[in-house]
């Protein structure tokens, strides 16, 4: 059937010929999940580009999700949201943690020694993360 579509067929047209319906789900959010749909057909709705065609496993384990991108949108960014400050303070913690832990493996390489990273941890408060 995808190779169908992707020849120019249409979906409402592949899915009668096979005896299926066809549904229509909007509002697609990369960390949201949408009743109905299987995450793994968000999943691969974001790896479909628009106007593509893709296909996933459903719910079942004879079933499969087949699907056109019809509309691509970027939604606007409201940097002062919760939302953002979160992902601002998630970010700002990994960087420093990835910082510390080069450091300190250049500090082992260089002065040939090693740190017990679970005393490390405790006293730079990385464990509290």
């Amino acid at each position: 059937m995808v190779q169908k579509l992707e020849q120019g067929g249409k979906l409402a047209d592949e899915a009668a010929n096979a005896g299926l319906k066809v549904e229509t789900a909007a509002g697609f959010r990369r960390d949201a999940a949408l009743p109905g749909v299987p995450a793994a057909a968000v999943t691969a709705a974001f790896r479909t580009a628009k106007d593509g065609v893709g296909q996933a496993a459903g719910a079942g384990t004879n079933e499969w999700i087949v699907f056109r991108v019809t509309d691509v949108s970027v939604p606007p960014v409201d940097l002062a949201s919760d939302e953002m400050k979160k992902l601002k303070e998630t970010l700002q913690r990994g960087l420093t943690d990835e910082l510390v832990a080069q450091y300190v493996t250049k500090l082992e390489t260089d002065i040939g020694t090693s740190i017990n990273q679970a005393v490390f941890a405790q006293v730079t408060g990385a464990n509290n993360n």
